[in-house]
């Protein structure tokens, strides 16, 4: 069966929030967590910068994926060079979380200490399934 293609989103786009609307252009979030207009904007050019940013990285962890899922296929290749090959797909899968970890520290420094403690309470409230706002879900 094919290695990783289950865990490769369709696009870029669910990668980075996997949701419609990101948390930080929802109204009743922005409210909630009292998000001031400079901050959606600034928020919104540091995940428009990463998308960018990571785009040929997503491309190209793509194209290793399906090598991959092609070897696992065909069992043609000897395990060095299958080994090779995950070593490929681990490694653009890594810098993907890079960026992501280096955005998500910059949205941090943007938000104030009560705004994130918000953001978190917004986050443990969904996960704990008592409603509310949508959860922040590019964390």
């Amino acid at each position: 069966p094919p290695v990783g293609r289950e865990h490769l989103p369709p696009s870029a786009e669910p990668f980075l929030t996997r949701c419609d609307t990101p948390w930080w252009k929802d109204a009743a979030i922005q409210k909630e967590v009292a998000l001031q207009p400079r901050q959606v904007r600034d928020i919104t050019w540091i995940v428009e910068t990463r998308t960018k940013q990571f785009a040929p990285y997503y491309d190209e962890l793509r194209k290793q994926v399906a090598d991959l899922d092609r070897m696992t296929s065909e069992r043609l290749v000897d395990d060095a060079v299958y080994a090779v090959q995950v070593n490929r797909v681990g490694s653009l899968r890594s810098k993907l979380n890079e960026t992501r970890t280096v955005m998500l520290y910059q949205i941090y420094r943007k938000l104030t200490p009560e705004q994130y403690r918000k953001l978190g309470e917004i986050r443990d409230r969904n996960r704990n399934g008592r409603g509310g706002a949508p959860a922040p879900r590019s964390w």
